[in-house]
C-alpha cells in the first residue's frame, strides 16, 4: 500500500512539469486546419467566446477527474482487504457519482429550459439618443373669426410665447387675440370686478397647448390666473359673480379631487377637477 502511495505522489509531482511541457507551447503554434485548437487558443477572441470555452472545458475536466477518481477508488476497493478501506472506497464512489451527476445536470437543466442560456452571447441593442429636431409642434390653432387683440381691449394678459411654454398665446402672432364678442364680455367683467384683485389672461388665441374644449381654437374662451390670491375663497367667488354678470361662465380648475373637496367645503363656487394641469386657474367661457 505504501508503494502505491509513493507512486501516486511521484505522479502528482511530475504532472505539473508534464502538463506545462505538453500544453503551454500550444499557445505559440500555428494550428492550420485544427479548428478546435485554433478556436481555443486564438488571442483575438472576446470575453464571451472565452467564457463559453471555459464553461465547456470545466465540464470536460470535471468528467475526466471523476473517471480518475473512480479508478482510484476501484483500485483501493480491490487491493485492500481492510474493511475500513473498502468503506472509504464506497464513499468515494458515492461522492464521485453525486458530483458527476451535479456537473452534468447543470448542462442538462439549462439546455431543457432554454438552449440559449448555454450561449453567453447577450445581444445588447444600443440605445440611441432621441433626435431633437426643434421645439414641440404647436397645437392646431383653428380659426379665430372676428378676433381682436387683448391689448386693444385693455385686458391684462401675458405676451406670446413658444408652444408648451408659459406665454399667453402662441408666438405665431404678434399680439394675443380673442373673439370680439368674448372680448366685449371680458371688458364688462373687468368693470364688474373692479379693483383689489390682480388678474391676467394666461391663455388666449392662438393657444400654446392642446385643450379638450374646442373654444380655445376659435378664441371664444380664455384662461385667467390670479396673482397673489390663488385659492382664496373670497377671490374665487368674486370672480365667479363678476363673470356671471358679464355673460361669462367661469369655473375654477384644480388638479385633484382632494383639493376640489377642500375648496368646496370652504364655500368656493363651481370648482372643477382637471387632472394634469400645471396650476390652478379660472377658465372663462362665452355663455
Amino acid at each position: 500500500m505504501k508503494t502505491v502511495k509513493k507512486i501516486l505522489q511521484q505522479l502528482k509531482m511530475r504532472s505539473h512539469s508534464v502538463l506545462y511541457a505538453a500544453f503551454v507551447p500550444l499557445a505559440q503554434k500555428d494550428y492550420g486546419e485544427s479548428g478546435k485548437l485554433s478556436e481555443l487558443f486564438k488571442t483575438d477572441q472576446n470575453l464571451v467566446t472565452y467564457l463559453n470555452t471555459l464553461f465547456k472545458l470545466a465540464i470536460t475536466v470535471g468528467a475526466i477527474l471523476a473517471v480518475l477518481r473512480l479508478l482510484y477508488a476501484g483500485y483501493m476497493y480491490m487491493a485492500s482487504d481492510v474493511w475500513t478501506s473498502k468503506e472509504t472506497a464506497k464513499g468515494i464512489f458515492r461522492d464521485v457519482f453525486l458530483g458527476l451527476f451535479l456537473l452534468l445536470s447543470i448542462y442538462i437543466i439549462l439546455a431543457q429550459i432554454n438552449p440559449n442560456l448555454l450561449n453567453l452571447n447577450p445581444e445588447i441593442t444600443p440605445i440611441k439618443p432621441s433626435e431633437i429636431t426643434g421645439p414641440p409642434s404647436p397645437p392646431s390653432a383653428g380659426v379665430c373669426a372676428n378676433c381682436v387683440t387683448l391689448s386693444s381691449l385693455g385686458i391684462p394678459h401675458k405676451i406670446p410665447g413658444p408652444a408648451g411654454g408659459s406665454g399667453g398665446c402662441l408666438n405665431t402672432v404678434q399680439q394675443c387675440q380673442v373673439n370680439s364678442d368674448m372680448g366685449s364680455r371680458l371688458q364688462k367683467f373687468k368693470e364688474e370686478l373692479g379693483s383689489g384683485i390682480t388678474w391676467t389672461v394666461s391663455e388666449s388665441w392662438p393657444p400654446t397647448r392642446s385643450h379638450a374644449n374646442s373654444c380655445h381654437r376659435d378664441g371664444t374662451c380664455v384662461d385667467l390666473s390670479i396673482a397673489g390670491s390663488q385659492g382664496s375663497i373670497t377671490v374665487i367667488n368674486r370672480i365667479y359673480e363678476a363673470a356671471n354678470k358679464s355673460g361669462i361662465s367661469a369655473q375654477y380648475e384644480v388638479a385633484t379631487q382632494g383639493r376640489a373637496a377642500q375648496l368646496r367645503s370652504a364655500g368656493a363656487k363651481l370648482v372643477v377637477v382637471v387632472p394634469g394641469i400645471s396650476g390652478e386657474h379660472f377658465s372663462m367661457y362665452k355663455r
